[in-house]
């Protein structure tokens, strides 16, 4: 059931009502912490739609509860799933696997013209690391030729056991990770575009003072095209 709930919210949002679906294809790619290690670089399928009741934002699914939305101020809450793209495969004895996984749980939006801000609190699904994050953003969308960027500041808050298990300090105990990114969307056609995000994410010292790990931060980024259908 597990693995059947993410094909699930995307055959549902292909089929509800809205005016707009956006799809592609890209490559994400993301650097590693520990020594030695090489950088993760991952095929990624985009989807962006979101009706008011179900929504797809990346990889990223939901379904709302509860919510307004309007030209001036919108707001909502959801249930929502996204993947962990953490993991590493041990090259010797000095550290175990890390896995991949699937988080679900809650999330509240709120957007004021071009200034958005959310709340998502998630648990581990298929109990890898096995406990809670907390993550708060704030944004803002503004225009830059015929570009449209989203920068955003985000604090996650990661609890010791989820620490523990990616990272095996000597002395586990929560963090909060720093990390700034934007999403840039590029016109290409009237319904195509080039669609990239860049992310820089500052690890807690919990985590750089362990044994297992060199690197101060974490990065990541996303090359793409997407393609946008009329649903009317």
């Amino acid at each position: 059931m597990k693995k059947i709930l993410p094909l699930l919210l995307i055959a549902l949002s292909l089929f509800a009502d809205a005016n707009k679906l956006t799809l592609g294809a890209g490559l994400y790619s993301q650097t590693q912490p520990y020594k030695d290690s090489d950088a993760l670089n991952l095929p990624t399928p985009i989807i962006f739609y979101d009706n008011s009741i179900i929504y797809a934002r990346w990889t990223r699914f939901g379904l709302y509860f509860m919510g307004n939305k309007s030209d001036d101020f919108s707001w909502g809450a959801s249930l929502t799933l996204m993947p962990r793209a953490n993991c590493y495969e041990s090259k010797n004895d000095t550290m175990e696997d890390k896995k991949s996984t699937w988080e679900g749980g809650l999330a509240l939006g709120i957007s004021k013209e071009k200034f958005y801000a959310e709340l998502l609190v998630l648990h581990d699904i298929l109990q890898i690391h096995n406990s809670y994050i907390g993550q708060v953003e704030v944004g803002y969308e503004y225009k830059l030729f015929k570009a449209t960027l989203y920068p955003s500041l985000s604090l996650l808050y990661q609890p010791k056991e989820f620490i523990e298990y990616y990272y095996e300090p000597n002395n586990p105990k929560a963090g909060v990770n720093i990390a700034l990114q934007t999403y840039i969307s590029y016109p290409l056609s009237k319904k195509t575009a080039l669609f990239c995000n860049i992310k820089a994410e500052k690890l807690s010292k919990v985590i750089t003072d362990a044994p297992i790990v060199e690197d101060n931060f974490i990065y990541s980024s996303l090359i793409s095209l997407i393609y946008t259908f009329d649903l009317n």
